[in-house]
C-alpha cells in the first residue's frame, strides 16, 4: 500500500470545502482514506460531479502540474475545478482499458518519462545480475577476460566472439559483408555458426542475434597474446557491450553425438534405480553390482574417447567400455522380473516403452552409424567404412567416393610435405564437407590442430582468412607452396608436379 506524507496519514481523511461544480451548491464533506468509498443518490444529485468533476479533476491536475513541460503536451489536462479547497488529497490519473494505440511508448510510465527516470535510477544505483545464475555482473578489462580463459582446462576448444546485433529485425546483409570484407570467416547468427562466404538470407520480420566469430582457440600452452588480440578486436567489434565464448563441439562429431553422451548417463541413472529398487527386494550379487559400477564408469571413458579420436586415448579400456555399457545394462535389466510392482504401476510404464526405445536405442545409436568412423577407428579395424591410409595410420569413411577423394589429398599432401615448403591446408567448410577434424588431425599428427598449419610462413599466416581457405567456394582442400598450388575438389586426383 502507497505511504502518503505525514500530516496526511496523520489526518486520513480527503477534506473538500465549497464543491460547486453544476449542480453542487457550495457542498462541504470529509472523506476517509485507504477506503472504498461509494457515493449514492438520485439521478441529478451530483455523483458524477462531485466525484470526477472535483475530486478527480483536482488530482488529475496536480498529477500533470508535476511533469516536465514536454510530457505535458501527450496528456489530455481537466480545468480547474470549481471548488475552494482540497485537502489530504494525492496527485491522481485514470488510465483508460481500451487503448487504440500499439505504440510500445504510449502507456502511462513511457508517455510520463517515469520509466525513463527508472532506467536512469537503476542504471546508476543498480547493480546488474545474471538471471540464470543470479550473480553480480561487472565490468571487466580485457586482461581480466584473458585470465579467466586461461583457467580453462587444457584442451578446451572456445570461440571468441563479437556480438554486433542482438535481438533485433532486418536483413542485416551489409553487416555480414562488412564482416567479410573486414576478414572474418564466421559468424553465429541466431545460435547457429555459418560461413560468410554462404548466400546468408535472414527473414527482415524476425529478430535475429547476429556475433561474428572473432577466432577458435584451443587452450593450450602459452596463449595470452593472440588470445588478448581476440578479445580486443572482438570488443572493439562488439562496441564494448560484451564477448561471449563457449566450448566448441567435439571434432568430427554431430549434435546426435553429443545429445548421446546425455542420454547414456540418463539412461544409466534410469536402470540403476531399477536396480535399487530390486535391492530392497532381492539382494543383488556381485557380479551385477560389479557390471552396474563398470557401466557409470564406461560412460566417461567412451565420452573421452569420442572426443580426441586420437591414439593417445583410443585405448583398450575403451574398446572394452564400448562393448561393457550394453551389457551392464542387459544384466541390470535381467532385474526388472524380480520388482513386485503392481499391473496398475506396470501400466504407464508400457505405454512409454516405444519412447524409451527411441530414445535410448534408435538415437544413441543413429550417431554411432553415422559416424562410423570413430567406433571403427577405437575398435582398430573396419567396421562400416572404406579405408584412407597415410603410413601406418588407417581412417575409415562410410562413402567410397568421399574416402577416394581424401585419399587424393592425404597423397597430394605428404608429396608436398617432402618439399619443406610453407604448407596451408583446410577445409572450406567442415559441415558441409565429408572430411572432419578427426580425420584431419589423426592422420596429419603434426598440423597444430589451432591454425593448420605446416611450416607456417608468418606472411602467409597474416593473411586474413588463410588458415581455413574460407573465400574459396568450390576448394574442399587448398594447398599452397612455392612449387604447387591449388585445389582439390572431390573424385579427383593430385598431380604436384
Amino acid at each position: 500500500m502507497s505511504q502518503f506524507p505525514a500530516h496526511h496519514a496523520a489526518n486520513g481523511v480527503i477534506r473538500v470545502r465549497g464543491a460547486k461544480a453544476h449542480n453542487l451548491k457550495d457542498v462541504s464533506l470529509t472523506i476517509p482514506r485507504q477506503a472504498l468509498v461509494v457515493f449514492t443518490g438520485v439521478s441529478g444529485s451530483g455523483k458524477s460531479s462531485l466525484a470526477f468533476d472535483t475530486i478527480f479533476a483536482e488530482g488529475q491536475r496536480r498529477y500533470v502540474e508535476s511533469l516536465s513541460t514536454y510530457a505535458r503536451q501527450f496528456l489530455g489536462q481537466l480545468e480547474k475545478p470549481d471548488v475552494e479547497s482540497i485537502e489530504g488529497l494525492s496527485p491522481a490519473i485514470a488510465i483508460d482499458q481500451k487503448s487504440a494505440s500499439h505504440n510500445p511508448r504510449s502507456t502511462v510510465g513511457t508517455v510520463t518519462e517515469i520509466y525513463d527516470y527508472l532506467r536512469l535510477l537503476y542504471a546508476r544505483m543498480g547493480q546488474p545480475h545474471c538471471p540464470n545464475c543470479r550473480k553480480a555482473v561487472n565490468p571487466q578489462s580485457v586482461d581480466q577476460i584473458v585470465d579467466a580463459v586461461l583457467e580453462l582446462p587444457e584442451g578446451t576448444k572456445f570461440q571468441v566472439l563479437a556480438p554486433v546485433i542482438r535481438g533485433r529485425k532486418g536483413e542485416y546483409r551489409e553487416v555480414l559483408v562488412q564482416a567479410r570484407t573486414e576478414g572474418f570467416a564466421r559468424a553465429r547468427i541466431d545460435g547457429k555458426v555459418v560461413d560468410l562466404a554462404d548466400d546468408i538470407v535472414l527473414d527482415k520480420r524476425y529478430k535475429h542475434d547476429i556475433a561474428i566469430v572473432v577466432d577458435r582457440l584451443v587452450r593450450r600452452g602459452e596463449m595470452r597474446s593472440r588470445l588478448a588480440d581476440s578479445l580486443g578486436t572482438a570488443l572493439q567489434k562488439a562496441g564494448g557491450l560484451r564477448v561471449t565464448s563457449w566450448p566448441l563441439p567435439m571434432p568430427g562429431i554431430g549434435p546426435q553425438i553429443a545429445m548421446w553422451f546425455w542420454l547414456v548417463p540418463i539412461s544409466v541413472l534410469g536402470v540403476a534405480f531399477i536396480a535399487w529398487r530390486a535391492q530392497k527386494r532381492h539382494p543383488l550379487d556381485r557380479r551385477t553390482q560389479t557390471l552396474a559400477i563398470a557401466a557409470a564408469f564406461s560412460v566417461g571413458l567412451i565420452s573421452q574417447a569420442l572426443q580426441r579420436p586420437d591414439t593417445a586415448h583410443l585405448s583398450w579400456v575403451t574398446c572394452i567400455s564400448f562393448a561393457l555399457v550394453p551389457v551392464a545394462l542387459i544384466e541390470l535389466l535381467r532385474l526388472v522380473p524380480t520388482l513386485r510392482i503392481g499391473p496398475a504401476v506396470l501400466r504407464p510404464f508400457a505405454a512409454m516403452a516405444p519412447i524409451v526405445l527411441i530414445l535410448f536405442v534408435i538415437i544413441p545409436f543413429y550417431p554411432l552409424r553415422t559416424y562410423g568412423d570413430l567406433v571403427g577407428q577405437t575398435f582398430g579395424r573396419n567396421v562400416f567404412g572404406f579405408p584412407i591410409e597415410r603410413g601406418d595410420r588407417v581412417f575409415y569413411y562410410g562413402s567410397k567416393g568421399a574416402a577416394a577423394a581424401a585419399q587424393a589429398v592425404v597423397d597430394a599432401l605428404d608429396e608436398q610435405s617432402e618439399v619443406g615448403q610453407s604448407l596451408i591446408v583446410g577445409p572450406t567448410d567442415l559441415s558441409k564437407t565429408p572430411y572432419s577434424d578427426a580425420f584431419f588431425y589423426y592422420l596429419f599428427p603434426e598440423l597444430d590442430p589451432g591454425t593448420r598449419f605446416i611450416e607456417m610462413d608468418p606472411g602467409i599466416a597474416d593473411a586474413p582468412g588463410s588458415g581455413l581457405a574460407q573465400d574459396l567456394e568450390h576448394a574442399d582442400w587448398l594447398i599452397q607452396s612455392d612449387v604447387w598450388s591449388g585445389w582439390v575438389e572431390p573424385n579427383t586426383s593430385v598431380d604436384a608436379g
